[in-house]
């Protein structure tokens, strides 16, 4: 009887393991790591600069971000009834706000992979080919289905991250293929990639 119990305890202890380990593997916070040059950095970077410096990074930054925003929101659009074809500044819109969505994204993927190669006019053509690609898609669906279209962001979403990691795929495939320490690096950004764009629930082309 004795011994029972000590396998059902055994058994329980072992899954409540595997649970808490599950638990934690979900937990952002518990992945990744600082690496010791970066922290030093940070404590370099905190020496040096002050605090009034430091607040005005933190007030300035989102500025553009907002701006962005505000002008795609306030440039006058032609009525709906009128059609894809009769809203040429609603497109000229998407092609600011979505060409900076791109970007960014872009940005951060050079940033964050910074030992494979890319060059800023390199980046720019893509960004450019992406953006021109997710509204052409956009487009041919306000065509079949109706203007403006509805749930525009979940619907052009995929075609435009197929574009998106098929373009940097297409950039860096001869330095990925035989390294495995990048490739490895590679997926963990994905994961974020997916995450990131999966979170965006209004429609950029949506007015």
């Amino acid at each position: 009887m004795l011994s029972r119990r000590r396998g059902v305890d055994k058994m329980l202890y072992k899954l409540s393991r595997k649970v808490a380990g599950a638990w934690e593997s979900l937990q952002v916070e518990f992945q990744g790591q600082y690496s010791v040059d970066r922290l030093i950095a940070l404590r370099d970077y905190s020496g040096a600069v002050g605090l009034g410096e430091i607040s005005l990074i933190l007030l300035l930054t989102p500025l553009p971000c907002l701006t962005m925003v505000i002008l795609g929101d306030t440039v006058p659009l032609n009525a709906p009834e009128a059609g894809a074809n009769s809203n040429v500044v609603f497109w000229l819109r998407s092609i600011l706000v979505l060409g900076s969505f791109t970007l960014s994204f872009a940005i951060q993927f050079k940033e964050i992979l910074a030992r494979l190669p890319m060059s800023w006019r390199r980046l720019y053509f893509m960004s450019a080919v992406v953006t021109g690609g997710g509204l052409a898609y956009s487009y041919l669906l306000c065509l079949m289905i109706g203007f403006p279209l509805p749930f525009a962001m979940p619907m052009t979403a995929p075609v435009w991250s197929i574009l998106f990691l098929s373009a940097f795929a297409m950039s860096w495939w001869k330095h990925v293929r035989g390294n495995k320490e990048v490739q490895a690096y590679i997926i963990e950004w994905l994961m974020v990639f997916s995450i990131q764009t999966s979170s965006i629930h209004f429609s950029i082309t949506d007015s």
